[in-house]
């Protein structure tokens, strides 16, 4: 499996950005790595598509019509540039495609989508530094990933959430899902975010307003709550509430001090590695 540098990688990413029909698996294909790889790198730098920009081809002062000539065709509206891509081991140029209808459904995004999801809440990276005598030198450290969002996903895909969602839900005449691996795939990453919500949230790695935010608003919590509130409260007494709250605040507070002290062993272990 082939090791990029920072050049092929940024290279790479502009290919994959101004190419709005271009999956991570097309691009892993085209650089001869894998699409965790890809995929790993597109969260760290956060690829972003961008919008390709038509332009009218130019026209040889020669081949130009006559005042009073009547235009009869009008010419296309895209011309067709080259990029670099990394085929082979080798950078060579390629067609880009012209903008056009939104990306069409591949059994690529599969993995894909999960693998996007599939991400812990920190990560621990190499950093230069300067030291004491200003000599560059690599230290460890531990960083919060950037957390995955369904929107996101679609966006660096070449299309929209809403897309997503009539992939995973998209069913046959006789009722069965159209796509049926991409649904699994759909909720599972779903249940990913959750997940890595959960466990940011209760670690205390995220500030706590954006955690209760996005529990309200990504995974429905406060809908769950009330609705059990509705059923419980009558037969349920102060003292029992409070006994919950309790608990629930002891376990943040040991899953808290258990991320500190995991911390600080990185950090030794970094620093016992540098000397």
């Amino acid at each position: 499996m082939a090791s990029l540098s920072k050049v092929e990688w940024d290279a790479a990413r502009k290919t994959w950005s101004e190419d709005s029909r271009a999956g991570y698996g097309w691009l892993a294909e085209s650089l001869g790595v894998s699409r965790q790889a890809v995929n790993k790198m597109a969260t760290k730098q956060a690829w972003k598509k961008v919008a390709l920009v038509a332009r009218e081809p130019s026209i040889p002062q020669s081949a130009q019509l006559a005042t009073n000539a009547k235009i009869t065709k009008k010419a296309p509206s895209f011309a067709a540039t080259t990029v670099p891509c990394l085929a082979s081991g080798h950078w060579q140029m390629m067609t880009r495609r012209p903008r056009g209808r939104p990306t069409d459904y591949r059994d690529e995004f599969i993995d894909e989508i999960v693998s996007y999801f599939d991400i812990p809440v920190e990560s621990v990276v190499d950093v230069d530094v300067a030291d004491r005598d200003g000599r560059t030198v690599t230290e460890k450290k531990v960083v919060i990933n950037t957390f995955p969002t369904v929107t996101r996903f679609a966006s660096s895909i070449g299309v929209t959430r809403g897309t997503l969602h009539d992939w995973a839900t998209a069913k046959n005449p006789d009722g069965t899902l159209r796509r049926p691996e991409f649904s699994y795939a759909y909720t599972r990453a779903k249940d990913l975010q959750d997940a890595l919500l959960v466990e940011g949230g209760l670690s205390g790695r995220y500030e706590g307003r954006f955690a209760v935010f996005a529990a309200k608003n990504l995974i429905g919590w406060r809908d769950q709550i009330e609705t059990t509130a509705e059923i419980t409260v009558t037969g349920a007494t102060v003292e029992l509430l409070d006994q919950l709250y309790r608990e629930g605040m002891e376990a943040a507070a040991r899953n808290k001090a258990a991320v500190i002290e995991r911390n600080k062993s990185n950090a030794l272990a970094a620093a016992t590695a540098a000397k």
